[in-house]
Order: C-alpha cells, then sequence, then structure tokens
C-alpha cells in the first residue's frame, strides 16, 4: 500500500492555479454507440456511468474532460509528467492519501475499471472532489520543483 499519490504538471499549469483543477465538470459520462472509447470489451456501457468516465477519462482527458484528476503513486511517472519527458521544468504535487477521506475526494484505481489501461505503468488513480471542483491544497503534503534536467540525469 501506498501512504502517497504524485501529480506531475507543467509549470505554467502550476502558475495558472491549474494544477489540481480539473478538465470537466462532472464524473458521469454519458457514451453512445460511435463514440472514441466504445470499443468491444472494454467496460463502456450505454448511457451514463462513472465507469465510462474513468474509461474516457484515462483513454483521452483531454476529449472526455471530467472532473477527475489524474495522479500515479509512482513519483518517477510524476516526473515524466511535470517535464513532458524531460523537455521541460514542472510541478510534482505529492498527495497524502490518508487526507483523501478527511477532505472527502474519492478515488478510482484505473486498474480495477479498465481491462488495458492506455498507459499500464502509471496505475493511474483519479482523485474526484465531492464538491466536483479543484482539489483541495490540504491534501498536499508537497509541492515540489523539478527541472527537465532531473529528468534526463536520472533516466526517469
Amino acid at each position: 500500500m501506498y501512504n502517497f499519490l504524485y501529480r506531475g504538471v507543467s509549470k505554467e499549469m502550476h502558475d495558472n492555479n491549474l494544477g489540481l483543477l480539473p478538465k470537466g465538470n462532472s464524473f458521469s459520462s454519458y457514451v453512445e454507440m460511435g463514440s472514441s472509447i466504445a470499443c468491444m470489451g472494454n467496460g463502456i456501457s450505454h448511457g451514463c456511468s462513472e465507469e465510462n468516465s474513468v474509461i474516457g477519462h484515462q483513454e483521452d482527458s483531454s476529449e472526455y474532460k471530467t472532473s477527475g484528476i489524474s495522479t500515479s503513486p509512482h513519483y518517477n511517472r510524476a516526473v515524466f509528467y511535470a517535464t513532458k519527458g524531460g523537455t521541460q521544468d514542472g510541478i510534482i504535487y505529492k498527495i497524502e492519501i490518508s487526507k483523501l477521506l478527511e477532505y472527502q475526494v474519492k478515488t478510482y484505481n484505473v486498474l480495477d475499471v479498465v481491462n488495458g489501461p492506455k498507459v499500464p505503468v502509471d496505475d493511474e488513480i483519479i482523485l474526484i472532489q465531492k464538491e466536483e471542483g479543484a482539489l483541495p491544497i490540504e491534501i498536499v503534503k508537497e509541492i515540489i520543483k523539478i527541472y527537465a534536467d532531473d529528468f534526463n540525469k536520472n533516466n526517469y
């Protein structure tokens, strides 16, 4: 069991207070035939469900804008996302798992919902604020500045 989750974002996202803000307002997606994520065997159901949102979010959160925030229990994956593979400086939010219940943050482990996740090494955990807004800063234990060179030096 992990004690922390990590979220890697660009410095620009952090500076604009977007690091803990979801792209969408709801965590229940409606899916119908013809949707880009409506594939046989991937768990999608016709209609509206939170499971559809998990599948859509992990598949392409730019297209399926949910109220979820992607995290990983692996620091190195947050470094990868924060630095965009070593091409920019970024920020990592170190999130205390023990605070999630206290602040009414719901979690979805993508591996519990999706048979074949798009990026299996992420072990993605999606966080959703009960009020469907930004995650509360109180769940963040530490904000870590990470440099593109760190990614390259440490072979993340």
